[in-house]
């Protein structure tokens, strides 16, 4: 089993964990801030800089937990997933968000039996 844990200050925290290589997740726990605007929820995770919104306080979370997970999935696509976390904050010591709560977000991925090889 791999397993890496890049653990920052506060409770900011990734872990990759591959039990074999047919199971492979990232495990992501950041910082959260819901606000009601008008008629929506407002879901901000200053940590990342990625916002979302919902009709509720509850479809709003879900909402920043989608877009998170796409952001971390087209960084590891693109091969700069540590350069952006470090460009965010990760490995360095910072102060909690005001008025934030923490936010558990797993990534699955497809097994690599599933996913072919080459695109051709």
């Amino acid at each position: 089993m791999l397993k890496t844990n890049n653990k920052t200050e506060g409770c900011r925290e990734i872990n990759l964990t591959a039990e074999n290589m047919e199971s492979i997740s990232i495990k992501i726990k950041v910082f959260a801030r819901i606000e009601k605007e008008g008629d929506l929820y407002v879901s901000i995770c200053p940590d990342l800089d990625i916002a979302s919104q919902g009709e509720t306080e509850q479809q709003a979370r879900d909402n920043l937990a989608e877009a998170i997970s796409g952001f971390i999935l087209t960084c590891l696509e693109m091969g700069t997933l540590h350069q952006v976390l470090m460009e965010c904050g990760f490995g360095k010591e910072r102060p909690e968000p005001e008025e934030s709560s923490l936010l558990d977000i797993s990534i699955p991925f497809p097994s690599f039996s599933e996913t072919p090889l080459c695109p051709a």
